[in-house]
């Protein structure tokens, strides 16, 4: 049983219909099938940049909003920040790293 993709993931049906056609009536039934799954893995891999562009955008955001907080906070109340951190050691065995 295979679980579709969500709808925005999808090829609209409409462009399918259309683009399979005339990849049948140009090229028969063998090159259009190919044809049409080539098209398919090209729409979800388009798909995947988008997703990944608007993530990028969101960190990004997310981070300028992070330093923002940050700088309103050593500014108002800095004696509230955590000290430096010191360097972490981790002892394993014998050694320490």
């Amino acid at each position: 049983m295979e679980i579709l993709p969500p709808a925005e993931d999808m090829i609209p049906a409409d462009l399918l219909l259309i683009a399979s056609t005339y990849a049948v009536i140009l090229l028969g039934v063998g090159g259009a099938s190919a044809l049409i799954l080539h098209a398919v893995r090209c729409w979800r891999e388009v798909r995947l940049e988008m997703a990944l562009e608007e993530a990028c955008r969101d960190r990004d955001a997310a981070r300028g909003e992070a330093d923002h907080l940050r700088g309103l906070l050593v500014r108002a109340a800095p004696h509230l920040l955590p000290e430096e951190p010191a360097a972490a050691t981790t002892r394993i065995g014998r050694h320490r790293v």
